[in-house]
């Protein structure tokens, strides 16, 4: 992808996805993997993500996997999700990753109070 994205999306996504100045190329995918079926689980190094959504952001997510050749929306939500951890590590962490969490402890399940 070599094209720029001068605007948001509109339809009240701009408030979700701000527009960017420019997106970085997709990750060409490993070689001989083809479309061998994935055995369930941490196949490859990869596990399964999921969480709600705006109907709205996710619509648009699908549109822009539909219309973009060869991308795929793991593709799509991997790349969205590495340039959003390098903002917030610039913002709240002076640029560095951040620690792991303390032996792995999982995530609270369920609403988030804010």
């Amino acid at each position: 992808m070599t094209a720029k994205r001068t605007a948001g999306l509109g339809g009240g996504l701009d408030t979700l996805i701000p527009a960017s100045d420019a997106l970085p190329e997709p990750a060409a995918p490993e070689p001989g993997r083809g479309n061998a079926a994935t055995p369930k689980g941490r196949a490859r190094g990869k596990d399964k993500l999921s969480g709600y959504v705006p109907v709205e952001l996710l619509e648009a997510c699908r549109d822009v996997v539909y219309r973009v050749p060869g991308m795929g929306m793991g593709d799509f939500l991997q790349e969205a999700a590495i340039r959003e951890i390098r903002r917030l590590e610039k913002v709240h962490n002076n640029g560095e990753p951040f620690p792991p969490r303390p032996n792995g402890q999982p995530l609270t399940p369920g609403p988030r109070v804010r």
